[in-house]
Protein backbone atom coordinates (compact mmCIF):
# COMPACT_ATOMS: atom_id res chain seq x y z
CA UNK A 1 0.00 0.00 0.00
CA UNK A 2 1.50 3.36 -1.15
CA UNK A 3 2.29 5.89 1.87
CA UNK A 4 0.26 8.81 2.58
CA UNK A 5 1.52 11.71 1.10
CA UNK A 6 1.72 15.14 3.69
CA UNK A 7 1.66 18.26 2.02
CA UNK A 8 4.16 20.68 3.34
CA UNK A 9 2.35 22.76 5.55
CA UNK A 10 1.42 19.35 7.51
CA UNK A 11 5.11 18.72 7.82
CA UNK A 12 5.96 22.00 8.98
CA UNK A 13 3.05 22.26 11.23
CA UNK A 14 4.75 18.77 12.62
CA UNK A 15 7.98 20.09 13.02
CA UNK A 16 7.58 23.41 14.73
CA UNK A 17 7.10 23.22 18.60
CA UNK A 18 3.56 24.86 19.28
CA UNK A 19 1.68 25.65 22.13
CA UNK A 20 -2.27 26.62 22.44
CA UNK A 21 -4.45 28.02 24.97
CA UNK A 22 -7.79 27.53 25.28
CA UNK A 23 -10.09 29.58 27.35
CA UNK A 24 -13.51 31.64 27.84
CA UNK A 25 -13.45 35.15 27.20
CA UNK A 26 -13.34 36.70 30.80
CA UNK A 27 -11.31 38.49 33.23
CA UNK A 28 -10.89 35.69 35.51
CA UNK A 29 -9.60 33.44 32.86
CA UNK A 30 -7.10 36.17 30.78
CA UNK A 31 -5.49 37.06 34.59
CA UNK A 32 -5.22 33.17 35.27
CA UNK A 33 -3.66 32.13 31.80
CA UNK A 34 -1.29 35.19 31.90
CA UNK A 35 -0.11 33.57 35.47
CA UNK A 36 0.50 30.19 34.40
CA UNK A 37 2.23 31.52 31.41
CA UNK A 38 4.99 33.57 33.25
CA UNK A 39 4.90 31.22 36.27
CA UNK A 40 5.54 28.21 33.73
CA UNK A 41 7.84 30.57 31.81
CA UNK A 42 6.46 29.12 28.51
CA UNK A 43 8.15 31.67 26.42
CA UNK A 44 11.30 29.98 26.55
CA UNK A 45 9.96 26.86 25.04
CA UNK A 46 7.76 28.70 22.73
CA UNK A 47 9.16 31.53 21.74
CA UNK A 48 6.33 31.60 18.37
CA UNK A 49 3.78 31.79 20.51
CA UNK A 50 1.10 33.92 18.82
CA UNK A 51 -2.09 35.29 20.47
CA UNK A 52 -3.70 35.42 17.14
CA UNK A 53 -3.01 32.08 16.52
CA UNK A 54 -2.52 30.13 19.04
CA UNK A 55 -5.05 31.20 21.94
CA UNK A 56 -8.30 30.03 21.45
CA UNK A 57 -11.41 32.17 22.88
CA UNK A 58 -14.26 29.87 23.32
CA UNK A 59 -17.49 29.47 24.50
CA UNK A 60 -18.82 26.27 26.12
CA UNK A 61 -20.52 25.65 22.37
CA UNK A 62 -17.24 25.67 20.37
CA UNK A 63 -15.16 24.60 23.19
CA UNK A 64 -14.05 21.67 20.56
CA UNK A 65 -13.65 23.34 17.84
CA UNK A 66 -10.03 24.04 17.78
CA UNK A 67 -7.77 22.09 15.22
CA UNK A 68 -5.13 20.58 17.69
CA UNK A 69 -3.67 18.10 15.95
CA UNK A 70 -0.45 19.70 15.39
CA UNK A 71 0.30 21.26 18.93
CA UNK A 72 3.19 19.94 21.61
CA UNK A 73 1.31 21.43 24.48
CA UNK A 74 -2.47 22.64 25.40
CA UNK A 75 -3.74 24.47 28.35
CA UNK A 76 -7.22 24.47 29.01
CA UNK A 77 -7.99 27.59 31.60
CA UNK A 78 -11.49 27.22 32.79
CA UNK A 79 -11.54 28.72 36.16
CA UNK A 80 -15.44 29.47 36.07
CA UNK A 81 -16.60 26.14 35.01
CA UNK A 82 -17.79 27.69 31.28
CA UNK A 83 -16.89 24.45 29.62
CA UNK A 84 -19.22 21.86 31.59
CA UNK A 85 -19.95 19.30 29.05
CA UNK A 86 -16.18 18.15 27.24
CA UNK A 87 -16.83 15.15 25.73
CA UNK A 88 -16.86 16.47 22.29
CA UNK A 89 -13.82 18.19 23.15
CA UNK A 90 -11.94 14.70 24.03
CA UNK A 91 -13.62 12.94 20.98
CA UNK A 92 -12.25 15.36 18.39
CA UNK A 93 -8.81 15.52 20.51
CA UNK A 94 -7.99 11.66 21.87
CA UNK A 95 -4.66 11.56 20.19
CA UNK A 96 -3.52 14.18 22.00
CA UNK A 97 -4.71 13.77 25.07
CA UNK A 98 -1.29 13.94 26.68
CA UNK A 99 -0.32 17.02 25.71
CA UNK A 100 -3.10 18.51 27.14
CA UNK A 101 -3.27 19.85 31.10
CA UNK A 102 -5.99 21.07 32.31
CA UNK A 103 -6.65 24.23 34.70
CA UNK A 104 -10.16 24.36 36.62
CA UNK A 105 -11.93 25.88 39.02
CA UNK A 106 -12.45 24.41 42.55
CA UNK A 107 -16.22 24.36 42.14
CA UNK A 108 -15.89 22.27 38.82
CA UNK A 109 -18.55 19.10 38.90
CA UNK A 110 -17.19 15.71 40.14
CA UNK A 111 -18.66 13.95 36.84
CA UNK A 112 -16.46 16.52 34.48
CA UNK A 113 -13.25 15.72 37.14
CA UNK A 114 -13.94 12.44 36.72
CA UNK A 115 -14.07 12.10 32.74
CA UNK A 116 -10.63 14.29 32.29
CA UNK A 117 -8.79 12.51 34.92
CA UNK A 118 -9.48 9.55 32.66
CA UNK A 119 -9.00 11.05 29.30
CA UNK A 120 -5.85 13.12 30.26
CA UNK A 121 -4.77 11.38 33.87
CA UNK A 122 -4.18 13.06 36.95
CA UNK A 123 -0.79 14.65 36.50
CA UNK A 124 -2.57 16.61 34.21
CA UNK A 125 -5.69 18.40 36.26
CA UNK A 126 -4.61 21.64 38.12
CA UNK A 127 -7.02 23.91 40.31
CA UNK A 128 -6.39 27.78 39.25
CA UNK A 129 -7.84 29.08 42.42
CA UNK A 130 -5.63 32.56 43.00
CA UNK A 131 -4.02 30.52 46.03
CA UNK A 132 -2.78 27.81 44.57
CA UNK A 133 -1.36 29.46 41.32
CA UNK A 134 1.33 31.76 43.08
CA UNK A 135 3.91 29.42 44.22
CA UNK A 136 6.84 31.68 43.99
CA UNK A 137 9.57 28.86 44.83
CA UNK A 138 12.78 28.93 42.41
CA UNK A 139 11.31 31.70 40.43
CA UNK A 140 13.56 34.27 39.55
CA UNK A 141 13.00 37.41 40.98
CA UNK A 142 11.52 39.04 37.70
CA UNK A 143 9.16 35.96 37.66
CA UNK A 144 7.67 36.32 40.90
CA UNK A 145 7.79 40.12 40.53
CA UNK A 146 5.19 39.73 37.75
CA UNK A 147 3.45 37.13 39.35
CA UNK A 148 2.50 39.25 42.27
CA UNK A 149 1.47 42.06 39.93
CA UNK A 150 -0.64 39.83 38.14
CA UNK A 151 -2.15 38.25 41.38
CA UNK A 152 -2.97 41.80 42.66
CA UNK A 153 -5.39 42.13 40.08
CA UNK A 154 -7.10 38.53 40.31
CA UNK A 155 -7.68 38.97 43.77
CA UNK A 156 -8.95 42.46 43.33
CA UNK A 157 -11.83 40.66 40.94
CA UNK A 158 -11.83 37.44 43.31
CA UNK A 159 -12.84 39.19 46.90
CA UNK A 160 -15.83 41.28 44.33
CA UNK A 161 -14.76 44.85 43.99
CA UNK A 162 -15.91 45.44 40.87
CA UNK A 163 -16.90 49.28 40.73
CA UNK A 164 -13.90 50.34 42.73
CA UNK A 165 -10.52 51.54 41.58
CA UNK A 166 -8.67 48.69 41.18
CA UNK A 167 -4.48 48.26 40.52
CA UNK A 168 -3.89 50.39 37.18
CA UNK A 169 -3.01 46.91 34.86
CA UNK A 170 -7.26 45.74 36.30
CA UNK A 171 -8.28 49.23 35.09
CA UNK A 172 -6.76 48.51 31.60
CA UNK A 173 -8.26 45.64 31.20
CA UNK A 174 -11.88 46.59 32.24
CA UNK A 175 -11.55 49.84 30.31
CA UNK A 176 -10.57 48.03 26.71
CA UNK A 177 -13.16 45.54 27.27
CA UNK A 178 -15.86 48.01 28.20
CA UNK A 179 -15.52 49.79 25.03
CA UNK A 180 -15.11 47.06 23.19
CA UNK A 181 -18.65 45.61 24.31
CA UNK A 182 -20.10 49.33 23.63
CA UNK A 183 -18.96 49.52 20.21
CA UNK A 184 -20.17 45.61 19.64
CA UNK A 185 -23.80 47.22 20.78
CA UNK A 186 -23.61 50.24 19.13
CA UNK A 187 -22.46 49.25 15.75
CA UNK A 188 -23.95 45.80 15.76
CA UNK A 189 -20.59 44.40 14.99
CA UNK A 190 -19.94 40.99 15.95
CA UNK A 191 -17.33 38.99 19.03
CA UNK A 192 -14.62 38.62 17.05
CA UNK A 193 -14.52 42.55 17.72
CA UNK A 194 -13.94 41.19 21.44
CA UNK A 195 -12.01 38.33 20.74
CA UNK A 196 -9.04 40.63 19.49
CA UNK A 197 -9.37 42.73 22.36
CA UNK A 198 -9.00 39.88 24.51
CA UNK A 199 -6.07 38.44 22.56
CA UNK A 200 -4.20 41.72 22.92
CA UNK A 201 -4.90 41.93 26.34
CA UNK A 202 -2.95 38.83 26.76
CA UNK A 203 -0.06 40.06 25.09
CA UNK A 204 -0.25 42.78 26.52
CA UNK A 205 -0.21 40.76 29.87
CA UNK A 206 2.65 38.10 29.58
CA UNK A 207 5.17 40.65 27.48
CA UNK A 208 4.93 43.81 29.30
CA UNK A 209 4.24 45.94 26.40
CA UNK A 210 1.59 47.75 25.30
CA UNK A 211 -0.25 47.30 21.83
CA UNK A 212 -1.29 49.74 19.44
CA UNK A 213 -5.51 48.30 19.76
CA UNK A 214 -5.73 48.61 23.91
CA UNK A 215 -4.20 52.26 23.70
CA UNK A 216 -6.26 53.00 21.47
CA UNK A 217 -9.59 51.84 23.49
CA UNK A 218 -8.04 53.72 26.59
CA UNK A 219 -8.13 56.59 24.55
CA UNK A 220 -11.61 56.01 23.54
CA UNK A 221 -12.56 54.92 27.71
CA UNK A 222 -11.38 58.46 28.40
CA UNK A 223 -12.55 60.68 26.23
CA UNK A 224 -16.30 59.13 27.13
CA UNK A 225 -15.40 59.68 30.69
CA UNK A 226 -14.70 63.17 29.94
CA UNK A 227 -17.97 63.54 28.12
CA UNK A 228 -19.34 62.34 31.01
CA UNK A 229 -17.53 64.78 33.41
CA UNK A 230 -18.82 67.67 31.73
CA UNK A 231 -22.54 66.62 31.55
CA UNK A 232 -24.78 68.45 33.95
CA UNK A 233 -26.70 65.83 36.26
CA UNK A 234 -29.07 66.66 38.58
CA UNK A 235 -30.93 63.91 41.15
CA UNK A 236 -34.54 63.68 41.55
CA UNK A 237 -36.81 61.79 44.41
CA UNK A 238 -39.96 61.40 42.01
CA UNK A 239 -43.42 60.32 43.41
CA UNK A 240 -44.24 57.75 41.04
CA UNK A 241 -40.89 56.83 39.77
CA UNK A 242 -38.47 56.78 42.68
CA UNK A 243 -34.59 58.48 42.62
CA UNK A 244 -33.88 59.90 39.05
CA UNK A 245 -31.22 60.81 37.33
CA UNK A 246 -31.46 63.68 35.19
CA UNK A 247 -28.47 64.15 32.53
CA UNK A 248 -28.45 67.02 30.50
CA UNK A 249 -25.33 66.50 27.99
CA UNK A 250 -23.51 70.03 27.03
CA UNK A 251 -22.96 71.30 23.72
CA UNK A 252 -20.62 69.04 21.58
CA UNK A 253 -20.84 65.98 23.53
CA UNK A 254 -20.87 63.02 21.72
CA UNK A 255 -21.99 60.40 24.84
CA UNK A 256 -25.11 57.77 23.53
CA UNK A 257 -27.35 57.60 26.08
CA UNK A 258 -27.37 54.35 26.72
CA UNK A 259 -24.09 54.65 28.41
CA UNK A 260 -25.44 57.43 31.07
CA UNK A 261 -28.46 54.68 31.49
CA UNK A 262 -26.09 51.85 32.23
CA UNK A 263 -24.51 54.25 34.60
CA UNK A 264 -27.11 55.26 36.07
CA UNK A 265 -28.43 51.80 37.02
CA UNK A 266 -25.08 50.43 37.99
CA UNK A 267 -25.26 53.48 40.91
CA UNK A 268 -28.61 52.75 42.17
CA UNK A 269 -30.93 55.02 40.03
CA UNK A 270 -34.64 53.42 39.30
CA UNK A 271 -35.02 55.65 36.29
CA UNK A 272 -32.14 57.96 34.13
CA UNK A 273 -33.51 60.72 31.77
CA UNK A 274 -31.36 62.44 29.58
CA UNK A 275 -32.27 65.85 27.42
CA UNK A 276 -32.84 65.30 23.80
CA UNK A 277 -30.94 68.58 22.71
CA UNK A 278 -29.95 71.65 24.03
CA UNK A 279 -33.09 73.50 23.06
CA UNK A 280 -35.68 70.70 24.11
CA UNK A 281 -37.71 70.34 26.79
CA UNK A 282 -38.44 66.93 25.92
CA UNK A 283 -36.13 64.04 27.40
CA UNK A 284 -35.48 60.17 26.77
CA UNK A 285 -36.44 58.44 30.02
CA UNK A 286 -35.22 54.87 30.73
CA UNK A 287 -36.79 52.62 33.47
CA UNK A 288 -35.40 49.68 35.40
CA UNK A 289 -37.04 46.86 33.22
CA UNK A 290 -39.06 45.41 36.28
CA UNK A 291 -39.97 48.79 37.52
CA UNK A 292 -41.36 49.51 33.71
CA UNK A 293 -43.37 46.44 33.80
CA UNK A 294 -45.19 48.13 36.89
CA UNK A 295 -45.63 51.48 35.84
CA UNK A 296 -45.16 51.97 31.62
CA UNK A 297 -49.28 52.32 31.40
CA UNK A 298 -49.16 55.30 34.56
CA UNK A 299 -46.31 57.50 32.61
CA UNK A 300 -47.51 60.45 30.49
CA UNK A 301 -45.39 59.32 27.43
CA UNK A 302 -45.02 61.83 24.59
CA UNK A 303 -43.54 58.43 22.45
CA UNK A 304 -43.08 54.69 23.51
CA UNK A 305 -39.40 53.58 22.34
CA UNK A 306 -39.68 50.42 23.91
CA UNK A 307 -40.59 48.81 26.81
CA UNK A 308 -38.54 50.53 29.24
CA UNK A 309 -37.72 53.93 27.54
CA UNK A 310 -40.45 56.95 26.69
CA UNK A 311 -39.87 60.23 25.51
CA UNK A 312 -41.58 62.68 28.36
CA UNK A 313 -41.31 66.23 28.83
CA UNK A 314 -39.50 67.77 31.39
CA UNK A 315 -42.57 68.98 33.60
CA UNK A 316 -43.18 65.23 34.33
CA UNK A 317 -39.95 64.39 35.45
CA UNK A 318 -39.49 67.28 37.94
CA UNK A 319 -42.21 70.38 38.70
CA UNK A 320 -39.50 73.10 38.65
CA UNK A 321 -36.90 74.35 35.84
CA UNK A 322 -33.87 71.91 34.96
CA UNK A 323 -31.48 75.05 34.58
Amino acid sequence: MAKKVENAEDLRLKKAKKLAIIMPATEKALLRGAIIFIGDELLKNFPNFNVEENLFLCNAHDFHKPDLRFYDKILVIDPENKFLKPEKFITKNYKTRKNISWYLGSKSPRQKLLIIKEFSGENNLHYCEAGSLINLEEKSDEVKSDMIRLSRSLNFIEEGKRYQLGPRQLERIRKAIYITRRDIQAKNSTQNLLKKTMQQLFFELILKQKTPLITDLILDFNLLEEAERIAKRKKVKHPLIGRIKIVKPKKGSTVENKTFFENGFKLGFNAVAVRSSIDSGEYELCLKKNLAEKIADKIPAIRRINGCRFIVKKEFLIPEPVE
